[in-house]
């Protein structure tokens, strides 16, 4: 019955909650009894958005069910670190690149520089030697 009622407030989010985006607490009497729960609320998310990953959470170290294992809070706190250390180091990464293009555009200035000086020098010496 729950999971009916779960899926009527799912299929019509834009009605209830307006633009369809918050949190649904459930709360069951035992872990056997929220993972079955989940998996049916699972179902019913892909279903309804094929394309996007279910937005789930289960809080809680005691579930059996694999399906449910990716949405544990333990495996997103997971998730969320390594996704701050892998951007971290794509930052350094970017200032590096970075800082070698302005060094490369600064030499390239620089020899630009030098050549449009060797060339005012050529020029000075044929009108020298024309002299």
């Amino acid at each position: 019955m729950g999971l009916k009622v779960a899926e009527t407030f799912l299929t019509n989010l834009n009605y209830w909650w307006g633009a369809g985006k918050g949190p649904i607490l459930v709360v069951c009497y035992t872990n056997h009894a929220l993972d079955q729960f989940l998996e049916g609320i699972l179902r019913i998310l892909k279903v309804l958005n094929p394309k996007e990953e279910p937005a789930l959470i289960r809080v809680g170290g005691r579930s059996k069910c694999e399906v449910l294992d990716q949405f544990s809070l333990h495996k997103k706190r997971i998730t969320a670190r390594r996704m701050r250390t892998f951007n971290s180091g794509f930052r350094e990464a970017e200032y590096e690149a970075v800082s070698s293009v302005r060094e490369l555009e600064s030499e390239r200035s620089a020899i630009i520089g030098e050549a449009v000086g060797f060339g005012n020098l050529e020029g000075i010496y044929h009108s020298c030697v024309e002299c």
